[in-house]
């Protein structure tokens, strides 16, 4: 049943059916106002008998549960773009990985495939088609896998937060693993790096190639290195274990040619950088490197080499790999180290099967 209520020139028609709420609505009393009043109050009386009519108040609720539901999609079901840069302010931005990540985070963001679908729409067949457009980039299979690693990251954080989250690499097979490098110093090449490196800009590059030939401590280790880190009195190198890749402090023993490489330097003390007033970035280290190796013309040759070399002839000198880890390398595993310990110099190894020849006759 529907009754009206005139006033001050506005119509208000009520519906009631019994059973169920009343409705009403205002309408202008003119001639258009009655007709919309008309077929309001008839469809108004329909719904209500089928059972079907939606009061304001259930659309007002149903509204405010909707934009509660997306506020909470948004935070819990974000597009794969907004939830790298909560992935990275939550977690990433903690690690120590995080400074050579950097960029390898900011391309997969913007990835196609990926950034403007939301982690529940994002299937294995997105994945592959990623991979397949860095595959045809050009790009190695170790940088895809750490492109997935990033996909992957983001993924396991979000995962606890939402139960009905997929992981989409369940299904997806990642290019096998690039052979470990195993580039070394050729005889004479470490004259020829050193004498290229005379021309760089930045005058302590030649002792940091020393250090890390010397101590096989990682690039970012050695930027790092402190004046009050460094015992001339005891000849070793202290890395707290804050700036330790695997979270492991440890003392390294300097050698001769390590101490002076040191001593070369303009002297400080305290927190002081042994590099200068400014801590140079890893960019500018890769960078002024590589330069310094294609004046050397070993453009092959990587700084990271550099560490490989100093596994290598670690072991070629008589240390045991325990010793390696625990005092120079840093590493976790012994299988770690291996991929990093290249003896294919193996004149001193040789020379030293004699010697426990000799000294067994």
């Amino acid at each position: 049943m529907a009754t009206c209520q005139l006033r001050s020139g506005m119509l208000t028609v009520t519906v009631r059916v019994k059973g169920q709420p009343s409705a009403s609505e205002t309408f202008i009393d003119d001639k258009a106002g009655r007709t919309a009043a008309k077929e309001w109050a008839s469809r108004t009386h329909a719904q209500m008998k089928l059972g079907i009519f939606v009061t304001k108040a259930t659309k007002r609720q149903e509204e405010a549960q909707r934009k509660l539901d997306s506020a909470e999609r948004d935070q819990f079901d974000p597009t794969f773009r907004d939830a790298v840069d909560v992935w990275v302010a939550e977690h990433a931005s903690k690690l120590k990985s995080y400074g050579p990540d950097k960029g390898r985070i900011r391309l997969v963001k913007e990835d196609k495939n990926l950034k403007d679908r939301r982690l529940s729409e994002i299937k294995s067949r997105h994945i592959t088609l990623a991979m397949r457009a860095w595959q045809k980039e050009g790009l190695k299979s170790s940088t895809v896998r750490n492109r997935c690693r990033v996909v992957q990251g983001v993924f396991r954080h979000f995962m606890p937060l939402n139960e009905d989250l997929k992981n989409p690499f369940e299904r997806v097979t990642r290019p096998k693993a690039d052979e470990a490098r195993d580039r070394r110093l050729m005889d004479g090449e470490e004259e020829k790096l050193l004498k290229a490196v005379q021309k760089c800009h930045w005058k302590h590059l030649g002792t940091m190639i020393v250090l890390a030939i010397e101590t096989s401590w990682r690039q970012g280790e050695l930027r790092q290195i402190r004046w009050k880190e460094v015992d001339l009195k005891k000849n070793e190198l202290y890395l707290p274990k804050e700036k330790s890749k695997t979270g492991k402090a440890r003392y390294t023993p300097l050698s001769p040619r390590a101490l002076a490489a040191i001593k070369s330097l303009p002297p400080g003390i305290g927190n002081a950088s042994i590099w200068g007033p400014r801590e140079p970035s890893m960019a500018e280290i890769v960078n002024r490197f590589r330069k310094t190796a294609a004046r050397a013309e070993m453009s092959d040759f990587r700084f990271h080499d550099l560490r490989h070399e100093a596994c290598s002839r670690l072991h070629e000198r008589g240390f045991p790999s325990v010793d390696v880890m625990t005092f120079f390398s840093g590493h976790k595993t012994l299988a770690m180290l291996s991929r990093y310990t290249n003896l294919y110099k193996t004149k001193s190894i040789h020379e030293r099967l004699a010697e426990i020849a000799a000294t067994a006759l």
